[in-house]
């Protein structure tokens, strides 16, 4: 954040003190549990307060619609005092509020440019192994305060090693960490998909430094990487493979998601390809800050309707592709006075009612049939799984035999067989949501589907 698996079928102010009214239809949270649903709340601010405050409406639609929290750990205005010197106190407010409500916590921001800095910091100067105990010292501090080692299920540890244009930053001016060096790429891509030639040491030494104090998820995040194969999209997989085959600890990327409304370069059937690609490495998915902004303030009832509309479409891509899960940045608009102020990107009003954008995220969570999804083993193959029109069972079309197993949400196996071209899977299962695992050579997939 800059601050100035394929499913089926069908699933059947600021905090004003006035009533807010109630959404119809399922609970965000409860739409598809095959993916989590979270918002932002940014420690110290006017929305962690009213988090934190009983019986307050921001905490009622919180834990209304959502079972996910993601939560800020900004060295430049929220931890560092100075220098190894840190207050955790608002961040681990924030941590405790969703631990204690049973609520999967993401932090957010454990190393990064410049940007998130204090002004001393990026002015001081460092010899490397300084330098490097500094950010080891402050990834240390966040995990081990407050027990969040077990506390926060998912680390946004190293975020925006890349500008917009899928170059690193140039300089220490940018990003200091810039100055621990450099290290040849291991991606083995090669042609026009080997983007650099090196990369900065800082985002694999930050992974490995995270692992030595916690067990949980560790997530490489950026921004302008959602549509496959644009320039930072290109670059920020090379990062990826190259961490990957690095041996560096990595469990999941994450894509920023922050969006324009109306802009044509929103193809969302890109962003459902992007998050493919990285599930076909191996990590898991997450879809970290979402919102969809009226860059030009104009808005209307005609543009909100569109919102809802591009809501949906971008949410059912992001289902399709089978991330793991999504969060809003915040709840409800205007509330960050530097951020889309006056923008309307989010699903709720100030006041915390829910708008058209609301019914879209909503409509775009329900499962849906998708096309072919390409797997990679020792021999290319893709296949299908959809609801048969004529019988009561899951119709698989595969181009070579394949192993199957179903199993029920609680992971108790269902049924077991071998899929040739036209099998009927499922015909003796009653309707519900089970996972299909495929298997074929070396490949392995999980899908879930729901039967009718």
């Amino acid at each position: 954040m800059r601050i100035t698996l394929l499913t089926l079928g069908l699933l059947s102010t600021f905090i004003s003190l006035q009533a807010q009214t109630l959404p119809t239809g399922t609970r965000l949270k409860d739409v598809n549990p095959a993916i989590k649903v979270g918002g932002t709340v940014q420690s110290g601010t006017t929305e962690a307060t009213q988090l934190l405050t009983n019986n307050s409406s921001f905490q009622t639609v919180f834990k209304r619609e959502f079972n996910l929290g993601q939560t800020t750990a900004y060295p430049g205005w929220e931890t560092w005092t100075g220098l190894k010197q840190y207050d955790f106190t608002k961040f681990n407010q924030v941590v405790d509020y969703f631990y204690n409500n049973n609520i999967p916590v993401s932090a957010h921001l454990l190393a990064g440019p410049n940007t998130y800095y204090p002004e001393w910091f990026k002015t001081a100067t460092y010899s490397n192994a300084d330098l490097e105990g500094i950010l080891e010292d402050y990834i240390k501090s966040t995990i081990q305060s407050n027990s969040n080692n077990t506390k926060v299920k998912y680390w946004n540890v190293a975020n925006e090693a890349l500008n917009w244009d899928g170059h690193y930053y140039a300089n220490v001016a940018d990003c200091k960490f810039q100055q621990l060096g450099w290290e040849n790429d291991l991606s083995g891509l090669t042609g026009a998909a080997k983007v650099h030639q090196q990369h900065p040491v800082w985002v694999r030494k930050s992974l490995e430094m995270a692992r030595k104090y916690t067990n949980n998820k560790i997530e490489l995040r950026d921004y302008g990487t959602d549509f496959w194969g644009v320039s930072k999209s290109d670059a920020f997989y090379q990062l990826v493979k190259h961490l990957k085959n690095s041996g560096a600890p990595l469990d999941a990327v994450g894509l920023q998601g922050h969006f324009t409304l109306d802009n044509s370069s929103n193809d969302w059937s890109k962003l459902k390809q992007a998050i493919l690609e990285y599930k076909k490495l191996g990590l898991e998915v997450y879809i970290t800050e979402i919102d969809l902004a009226d860059a030009a303030k104009s808005w209307s009832q005609d543009k909100a309707l569109r919102q809802q509309e591009q809501y949906k479409q971008m949410i059912q891509a992001i289902v399709q592709g089978g991330a793991d899960w999504i969060c809003f940045w915040g709840l409800r608009d205007n509330w960050n006075l530097y951020w889309l102020y006056d923008q309307k990107p989010l699903p709720f009003d100030e006041n915390l009612n829910p708008k058209p954008a609301y019914y879209g995220i909503q409509e775009g969570l329900k499962p849906s049939v998708v096309s072919a999804l390409d797997g990679e083993s020792t021999q290319q193959f893709s296949f299908e799984l959809f609801p048969n029109p004529f019988s009561d069972a899951i119709y698989i079309d595969a181009e070579q035999e394949m192993e199957y197993e179903i199993y029920d949400l609680v992971g108790t196996l269902m049924e077991k067989g071998k899929a040739l071209q036209g099998s009927m899977l499922g015909r003796s299962l009653p309707q519900g949501l089970y996972t299909v695992k495929v298997k074929c050579e070396n490949y392995e997939t999980l899908h879930k589907v729901v039967k009718h």
